[in-house]
């Protein structure tokens, strides 16, 4: 019997994993996050997790898991705010890759906030 586990096992255990470390972020961090992410997308311009984590460390915000981004991410990415354009390598992670996002392209209402 194969005790390897399979692509599914592997994807449940990842959101398990992400729920966990949103569940133990701080609530005002992640509204401050929320925040920050979305001013952000309102740039028009490309921006990294490190860009987002930087402009929360300017606000004096702090969380004990960084990791703590990941769920904030994936919301904005579910909502439609935000949305991945390419990779680059971290300033902040040992050049780790990582990926680059940009604000979804709006229409003209979207634009004059009707």
């Amino acid at each position: 019997m194969n005790d390897q586990p399979t692509l599914w096992d592997a994807l449940a255990a990842a959101d398990e994993a992400i729920a966990r470390v949103d569940n133990n972020a701080d609530e005002g961090w992640k509204r401050a996050a929320d925040r920050v992410v979305w001013e952000w997308s309102q740039t028009y311009r490309d921006f990294t997790t490190d860009d987002v984590m930087e402009s929360l460390d300017s606000l004096g915000v702090t969380t004990h898991d960084n990791r703590a981004l990941g769920p904030v991410i994936r919301r904005m990415v579910r909502k439609g705010i935000i949305h991945e354009v390419g990779m680059t390598r971290s300033r902040r992670r040992h050049g780790a890759r990582i990926p680059v996002y940009a604000g979804k392209p709006r229409t003209t209402t979207q634009e004059r906030g009707a």
